[in-house]
């Protein structure tokens, strides 16, 4: 019997071991699906793409509750209402399933003295826990926060007992001045008088308080009230945030003082003065 050579042996199974895997490579054998992911948490509105790796020439996603998120052909899963479901993965031979959970977020601007409802009542009972970053600025009693103090960023996160987050970023602002409605145009005084202002904020609930000063020393402001010292004119000016406007202030000799004065002159002068007319006046002033 004729002796096989080691080449011809070797050719042998070499031959068989490639057909083998052809074999197998045909069959699918060593096709895989991996997803990196084990669960995927994201906001509403937002969008995620899987970390999956395949030799699979397609693969087909689902969900198993679209109006809690949905997913494409190619993974990238949006976020649609807060809840839980799970997106399916399958290949020919095989199934994976991963649980995601969509939480809710939204960004929220609220004037200081302000309040908002920022959920639905049929929440209230559901929450397990709540965590608020700044309870100086902003307090929430059921489902309506109040703003409180100025801060740019204040989080609010609500655990529900299902496990899912409704979050809020929350900034206080202040309400701006837009003008400050004086009942006149201009003020007018007589030397000593005093004037307490009148005048309206527009909006009324603006949160800045207006400071007022007066430039010259021919007047002075103090408590709401002008105080008129010395004949000339002036402005008041007021500044609240960045809110700026002044009055135009115009301070006269009283009509009977200076009458009197008048008068008085004329006497210095020898000139005949009425004393009973001048003596009224003095009594009336």
């Amino acid at each position: 019997m004729k002796k096989i050579s080691k080449t011809t042996i070797i050719i042998i199974i070499l031959s068989i071991i490639v057909i083998t895997l052809t074999v197998l490579l045909l069959c699918g054998a060593f096709n895989y699906v991996k997803v990196e992911d084990k669960e995927v948490i994201i906001n509403a509105n937002e969008t995620f793409k899987l970390n999956v790796k395949t030799n699979y020439d397609s693969l087909d996603y689902s969900v198993d509750d679209d109006n809690i998120a949905s997913i494409d052909s190619n993974g990238n899963i949006i976020g649609i209402n807060p809840g839980k479901t799970k997106i399916n993965i399958k290949s020919k031979k095989e199934a994976i399933t991963i649980e995601i959970t969509v939480n809710y977020f939204e960004s929220i601007e609220i004037y200081k003295g302000e309040n908002k409802e920022i959920f639905s009542e049929s929440l209230i009972d559901e929450i397990s826990k709540t965590d608020i970053s700044n309870e100086n600025a902003v307090k929430l009693e059921d489902n309506i926060i109040y703003g409180l103090s100025e801060d740019n960023e204040v989080k609010i996160v609500l655990t529900l007992k299902s496990g899912i987050l409704y979050q809020y970023k929350v900034k206080v602002i202040k309400i701006p001045l837009e003008d400050i409605k004086f009942k006149y145009e201009e003020i007018k005084m007589y030397k000593g008088d005093s004037l307490e202002l009148d005048y309206d904020l527009i909006p009324e609930n603006a949160t800045c308080v207006p400071e007022f000063s007066i430039p010259d020393s021919i007047a002075v402001y103090s408590e709401n009230t002008i105080t008129a010292l010395e004949l000339g004119e002036t402005n008041l000016k007021v500044v609240c945030d960045d809110f700026e406007k002044e009055i135009p202030i115009k301070i006269e000799e009283h009509i009977f003082a200076t009458a009197i004065k008048n008068k008085d002159e004329s006497i210095k002068k020898g000139n005949k003065v009425d004393y009973k007319i001048l003596y009224m006046e003095k009594v009336i002033l």
